[in-house]
């Protein structure tokens, strides 16, 4: 599990960046360790465990950030953006997985996530992501590839 100690010295958000969040874990232990973190960021959050729960959730709500594991036990979860996308065109992605492998990162941002950070994650990994995608890519410039961020040695 990643080191959360420093992010209560850095949770002041002003609710006009707030986000609405449907993070999308399997692992129930690691899913509330995230919502604790966004919702400390100032972010509301939606926990879905499975494919199917996010569909659910999409169909119910509109979402500013999808913060998606790939690998859930009902399949791959990287359709989820392209359907939660019918409902809210805006909608952004973060892919949060353990494979560091450029094969499931390529498939990710061509599904049309924006990021593909990689567990363990760390606090400041998550924000400065979501405060990446909750910006708009620059119109000319941007080569649509996303950023990969890989978990620090230690």
């Amino acid at each position: 599990m990643a080191d959360w100690t420093k992010f209560a010295a850095v949770s002041q958000v002003m609710s006009a960046r707030a986000k609405n969040i449907l993070l999308i874990e399997d692992h129930a232990d690691s899913a509330t360790v995230f919502a604790r973190v966004l919702k400390a960021y100032g972010h509301r959050v939606t926990i879905a465990h499975s494919n199917a729960e996010a569909q659910r959730a999409c169909e119910e709500n509109n979402f500013d950030i999808l913060l998606c594991d790939i690998e859930l036990p009902d399949g791959n979860g990287l359709g989820l953006l392209e359907k939660a996308r019918k409902i809210c065109p805006t909608t952004q992605g973060i892919v949060i997985s353990a494979h560091t492998d450029d094969g499931r990162r390529k498939a990710a941002l061509e599904a049309g996530f924006r990021e593909y950070l990689v567990k363990p994650l760390r606090a400041e990994d998550v924000r400065e992501a979501i405060k990446r995608v909750a910006t708009p890519p620059p119109e000319s410039g941007h080569d649509g590839r996303g950023t990969a961020i890989q978990p620090e040695e230690h």
